[in-house]
């Protein structure tokens, strides 16, 4: 569970999965803490040594170095929300991110209590994706009320604050889908106005709500995927691209460099911090000598 050397709280990603029947994610382990949320469905989970059957608004906490995996049979399918993070000094005294009992980091919750656990993340998200001037220090404390929120249900702590937030479970859905299609680069107007109808309306509250449309949202989460990809994978500019759902190398490359000013190539050698502001025309480039592995 060792954090040596991390000075801040710092989140990796944040994303949300559709797994369908027989859907299944082999044995690993990650450098980083986890926390996994079974949003809707049931699925099958191996939480360290543990077999356990994962019920909807189940939370899990998987620390550094443990093994985990989960597996669907026939009847089953389930929706997933997986936060990756690094807790800095004043997070990783909680006694939730020590804990070495596999089953003392696992919580069911009522509906509506894991709604509002469902908001803070995605305000997590939201301030991760962004770019402005203290969106990593919102994103950290923001990520320090969830710990400490689940932490104070752990234990029961029935008299400790709430949280308020405002429902619109419409909304909520929208943002789901933003996430699950961030790796598929669909014709995202149609594919929005046929998942949703009357998505018009639900646009302008998405807008108002979280300060941008449902397809700016995509697209920046789109390029903070690919920055941790670049920064954190050996992976090569088409692999990248791929992964993320672009059918050709310079399409990507485009979008890219649209996003962050730079190229992929030039950003991996010198990564620009994430909550730099950055404009095309004045951001530094690659150069026309930019080629792209």
């Amino acid at each position: 569970m060792s954090v040596d050397g991390a000075t801040e709280s710092k989140v990796i990603s944040l994303r949300t999965f559709r797994n369908g029947p027989n859907a299944q994610c082999q044995w690993h382990a990650h450098p980083f803490f986890e926390v996994t949320l079974v949003s809707e469905g049931e699925t099958t989970l191996w939480h360290g040594e543990r077999e356990v059957a994962a019920k909807p608004h189940t939370f899990f906490l998987f620390v550094p170095g443990e093994r985990h995996r989960f597996e669907n049979n026939s009847r089953q399918a389930c929706r997933t929300w997986v936060l990756h993070f690094q807790p800095g000094p004043e997070l990783i005294h909680m006694k939730w991110l020590r804990e070495t009992r596999a089953e003392r980091r696992q919580v069911q919750l009522p509906e509506t209590e894991a709604a509002e656990f469902k908001r803070i993340l995605v305000r997590i998200h939201l301030e991760h994706i962004s770019n402005g001037d203290w969106s990593g220090t919102a994103a950290s404390a923001w990520l320090a009320l969830l710990l400490t929120s689940m932490e104070r249900t752990i234990d029961d702590a029935r008299d400790s604050p709430r949280i308020s937030v405002v429902e619109d479970p419409g909304l909520l859905r929208l943002w789901e889908w933003v996430q699950e299609e961030a790796l598929h680069c669909p014709n995202t107007s149609a594919a929005l106005s046929a998942a949703f109808p009357g998505y018009e309306g639900l646009r302008h509250r998405f807008r108002r709500h979280f300060g941008m449309s449902p397809r700016e949202m995509l697209i920046k989460s789109r390029m903070s995927l690919a920055r941790h990809l670049l920064l954190e994978t050996g992976l090569s500019i088409k692999e990248i691209a791929s992964q993320l759902g672009y059918q050709r190398q310079h399409e990507f490359w485009r979008a890219f460099r649209k996003a962050t000013g730079v190229s992929p190539s030039s950003w991996r050698k010198n990564p620009l911090p994430e909550d730099a502001t950055i404009t095309t025309g004045g951001a530094r480039s690659g150069g026309n000598g930019d080629r792209e592995n």
